[in-house]
């Protein structure tokens, strides 16, 4: 009897709607969400020509992180050999777990905010949908204490403010994890 209860147990966990319950926790859920992470973490830490030659990144979820590469250079003729980005993400927490071209990037992930608002971005797509994270929304993006604050304003006319709510994403700047993704109901 216990050994069904495991077995039907199992087989809720890994149907359809288990899947996307668990997607839906996850701070990176798919491939185009580590895409877009990798890719501001990379444009602010390495040459953004290079990044875009090697972009979109390879990549795919293992053991609960996503493990992206950069596609080596290429002519007609011949593919170029030599480094490529690597970087790791947890799918959980989105941490940068590894950061590598050439060599290993040691410091913190994230310094600049336009790097902070592009992975906010990104996870908010995901979780909130494209409606509530439009471009035409109001927005800052703060660091205080370590952290990385992006917010909706909401003391601009309500014709400029989302109508399903503000949203709050909170990211480390130390390694780039996700702290806190909300949103306030308007």
């Amino acid at each position: 009897m216990l050994f069904l209860s495991l077995t039907y147990g199992l087989a809720l966990t890994s149907s359809p709607a288990a899947q996307a319950r668990l997607n839906e926790k996850l701070a990176v859920p798919d491939i185009e969400v580590a895409q877009e992470i990798a890719r501001a973490v990379c444009f602010e830490k390495y040459d953004q020509e290079l990044v875009l030659q090697q972009f979109p990144f390879e990549g795919e979820k293992k053991k609960g992180k996503w493990l992206l590469d950069g596609r080596s250079l290429s002519t007609e003729f011949f593919a170029v050999l030599g480094p490529t980005f690597v970087v790791e993400i947890d799918a959980a927490t989105a941490k940068i777990e590894l950061l590598r071209y050439k060599s290993i990037f040691e410091g913190d992930v994230i310094t600049q905010g336009e790097t902070a608002e592009a992975i906010a971005h990104a996870i908010g797509c995901r979780k909130f949908g494209d409606s509530a994270m439009r471009r035409s929304f109001p927005s800052s993006v703060v660091l205080k204490d370590g952290t990385w604050e992006f917010r909706q304003l909401r003391d601009v006319p309500d014709r400029l403010n989302p109508t399903d709510g503000a949203v709050r994403i909170q990211l480390r700047a130390a390694d780039g994890s996700l702290v806190l993704a909300e949103r306030k109901k308007a």
